[in-house]
């Protein structure tokens, strides 16, 4: 775009391009594949992505506030795209060590994760290389189920949620920064064949039962909210345009793609016809096609804002 230099990007695996080139290390081409580089590239920008896998909530709003005032002064060369994540993904301190904490995933993974043995195995791996004790383990084990089981609420997650993306609208306002905001794929009721675990305890709440909710409504401006509203996720409409375009894929050769999605078994499967989405990979994040989709619409919305 005319006058700007750098797309920057922030979220969790959506906005990293989890899955793209496959599970394992090396990733292929998934700094080209994903969204962000589909975008720059476009628009002739580069391309800043520090989107993570298992980011939460925390660490998307913190990441993003520390780079705008870092680089305030070059506001008006920057183009901001944040990917929300989860808002029951949020930063614990547990002692010395910065948990990515996302209790509905850690209680899951812990039952049947490849043979995960504790709440602590592998689920967010530490970068400090921090071995835990017995006696931590069993403290954070006890920690998870106890919070799982009384304190999981959607008014501690969606108050915190609705009021961070009221302050980091108006810091980057302030700033001068253009920006838009999009929802991965998180909504207090799961639809359109939601193949993630967190909130599976979570019912009987809507948007609107949040005061924050109809505050965030009348603060942010709908022109930095990517489909207008921050209900609608990435995943809906990936979903929606898959269930309207599908029969244009008849013929697609999936080899192009690092996997995709089965709606009935969730596994890569090439023998389920009208149960699986090309535009998702097998885990449900987008596949390389959902990243085009996906940059398309950024694109439109950076250049009609």
């Amino acid at each position: 775009m005319q006058n700007k230099d750098i797309l920057f990007t922030a979220g969790c695996s959506w906005a990293e391009g989890g899955e793209l080139g496959g599970h394992e290390f090396p990733h292929g081409n998934r700094d080209k594949d994903r969204a962000s580089a589909l975008v720059s590239k476009e628009l002739n920008l580069v391309d800043v992505n520090i989107g993570a896998s298992g980011h939460s909530h925390d660490s998307v709003i913190h990441d993003t506030l520390n780079y705008a005032v870092k680089n305030k002064n070059n506001s008006d060369k920057i183009l901001m795209n944040i990917w929300l994540t989860s808002p029951e993904r949020w930063l614990l301190y547990f002692q010395e060590t910065e948990i990515e904490f996302s209790v509905g995933r850690m209680a899951i993974e812990s039952e049947v994760g490849n043979g995960r043995k504790t709440y602590l195995d592998g689920i967010f791996p530490n970068e400090h290389g921090k071995e835990w004790s017995k006696q931590e383990e069993r403290a954070f084990g006890e920690f998870v189920k106890l919070w799982y089981s009384y304190f999981h609420d959607l008014r501690f997650y969606l108050n915190r949620y609705f009021k961070d993306i009221i302050m980091l609208h108006s810091t980057l306002e302030h700033l001068g920064y253009q920006h838009i905001f999009c929802n991965s794929f998180w909504s207090p009721n799961f639809t359109l064949g939601q193949p993630f675990m967190e909130s599976r305890n979570i019912v009987g709440y809507e948007y609107d039962d949040f005061e924050y909710y109809h505050l965030m409504k009348k603060s942010v401006n709908k022109n930095n909210l990517l489909f207008g509203t921050i209900e609608r996720t990435l995943l809906d409409y990936l979903w929606e345009k898959w269930n309207f375009e599908k029969s244009d894929y008849e013929n697609y050769d999936t080899d192009k793609l690092s996997s995709f999605f089965d709606n009935e078994t969730n596994h890569y499967s090439k023998t389920a016809p009208n149960s699986k989405n090309y535009f998702l990979c097998e885990g449900g994040h987008p596949s390389e096609l959902g990243h085009e989709i996906i940059a398309e619409k950024i694109i439109d919305k950076f250049r009609n804002q």
